[in-house]
C-alpha cells in the first residue's frame, strides 16, 4: 500500500463499512472519503490524527532523519506548521528549512525537538 487512502480503504472494507460511516467516524463528508480513495484528493493534516485512530496504526513511515521526523510529528499531530513553529518556539520558517534538511536546531531548540520526537505516542 502506497497511500493514506490505500490503508484507509483496506480497513474500511475489512471492517465492513460504508464510506459515509468511515467518514462519520473521522468527522469528515462522504464525498471527501470518496475523493481520498479514489485519489483525487489527499487528507488534509488536520484529518490525520483521526485517520489514524480509524486505521488502529500510523501509515506514515517513522522517518530516520530529522527532517523527516520533525514532519512526521507535524503530520502525525495533525498541526499546521505554524501552530507546530508555536509549540517548538521558533519561526515558521525556521521549522520549514529543518523540514526541508536546511540547517539544524541549535542547543536550547534542540532540546525542544528531541522532547516532542522522542515522547511517547498516544
Amino acid at each position: 500500500m502506497k497511500t493514506i487512502a490505500d490503508h484507509l480503504r483496506k480497513r474500511r472494507l475489512e471492517l465492513g463499512l460504508l464510506q459515509r460511516e468511515v467518514a462519520r467516524k473521522i468527522g469528515v463528508s462522504t464525498a471527501t472519503v470518496t475523493h481520498w480513495e479514489l485519489g483525487e484528493r489527499q487528507s488534509a493534516v488536520r484529518h490525520l490524527p483521526a485517520i489514524i485512530r480509524f486505521l488502529g496504526y500510523s501509515p506514515l513511515a517513522e522517518g530516520t532523519t530529522l527532517p523527516e521526523r520533525l514532519l512526521v510529528w507535524r503530520q502525525v499531530q495533525g498541526v499546521s506548521r505554524k501552530r507546530a513553529a508555536r509549540v517548538l518556539q521558533v519561526d515558521e520558517s525556521t521549522l520549514a528549512r529543518w523540514e526541508r534538511g536546511k540547517g539544524m536546531p541549535g542547543p536550547q531548540s534542540s532540546r525542544k525537538v528531541g522532547e516532542i520526537l522522542w515522547a511517547k505516542r498516544p
